[in-house]
């Protein structure tokens, strides 16, 4: 993933993913994650790392829990955990 310095949205949704691809938290610029109607159950380490994120989109999985370092994104504006 290091060619997707630049990418501001990433959108995973509807594929049937159990974890989440490794090396997000290189990826400075990134805006916005998508990630809905997936089967994730739990959240990475580097989710917390991507402080220009300003959209999480994780409605429809499988999450029980969400960090408290949900509160190192000082940028992020909108949460969607709905159906979990």
């Amino acid at each position: 993933m290091g060619a997707l310095a630049r990418l501001v949205s990433l959108n995973l949704h509807n594929n049937r993913l159990r974890t989440r691809p490794a090396g997000r938290g290189h990826l400075a610029n990134l805006r916005e994650i998508t990630d809905n109607v997936n089967q994730l159950a739990a959240l990475p380490v580097a989710l917390w790392q991507l402080t220009s994120l300003q959209v999480l989109n994780m409605g429809e999985n499988l999450l029980t829990s969400v960090s408290d370092a949900i509160g190192n994104l000082s940028r992020l504006r909108t949460v969607g955990l709905g159906h979990n």
